[in-house]
């Protein structure tokens, strides 16, 4: 963990921050963009990277390695090999971190222009056997069968909508596998606070995971 987390010059400030493309500072006299860690260069490229060694900051922070597939599915991004190593050798790491943080990143993830995207790369970095073991699961059974992920298509679909009914969908389908309504890091739960509530968001489930849904929104 790193032990400066003080305020210090911009310059120190930069390197604090977890990607290049997050470290860009902007001088509103001079109308000058300041870049000390390389983020220009990045940001051309569409890449993530981490300042510093990934398998330091990715370890000492674990909770950026969501932020690091959100950003790649929001922007169409791709992440530099070495970070995308470290995502896949150290993505237990997830576990240690507070399930607050882990539900409010995969709520961020999920509930963006994007969200498709996102959920195929928590899948392929195996992310989602950390936040989320029985949609993980659900998934890959989803990708074997004809026709692949249903459920991706199902969310780009609901995407192009501008439908916001994502974070409710994700709850009631983790719970709709499960005995508990939303099960994330060490069997912790998140309650939803009403039953019209929860029937409501297992309504949104069961429509998601229906493929009529895509020519509805298309009409």
């Amino acid at each position: 963990i790193r032990h400066d987390n003080t305020f210090g010059t911009p310059e120190e400030d930069a390197f604090r921050r977890d990607f290049t493309v997050n470290a860009l500072f902007y001088d509103i006299q001079s109308f000058r963009v300041i870049d000390y860690v390389g983020g220009v260069d990045d940001l051309r490229a569409r890449l993530v990277r981490t300042i510093g060694e990934p398998e330091i900051r990715l370890r000492e922070d674990p909770v950026r390695m969501i932020r690091a597939l959100r950003m790649c599915a929001r922007f169409d991004f791709t992440i530099e090999p070495a970070a995308s190593a470290a995502i896949h050798d150290y993505r237990e790491e997830l576990r240690k971190a507070s399930m607050a943080r882990l539900v409010e990143e995969t709520y961020r993830t999920l509930g963006m222009a994007g969200a498709a995207r996102g959920l195929q790369l928590l899948l392929e970095f195996g992310l989602l056997d950390a936040l989320l073991p029985d949609l993980g699961d659900h998934l890959r059974a989803e990708s074997a069968e004809p026709g692949g992920l249903r459920t991706s298509r199902n969310l780009a679909a609901l995407e192009r909508a501008e439908a916001q009914v994502t974070i409710g969908w994700l709850s009631a389908a983790q719970g709709a596998r499960s005995s508990h309504p939303f099960t994330g890091v060490e069997g912790r739960e998140v309650t939803l606070d009403t039953k019209a509530e929860r029937r409501d968001l297992v309504e949104v489930a069961r429509l998601l995971l229906d493929d009529r849904l895509l020519s509805r929104v298309s009409a």
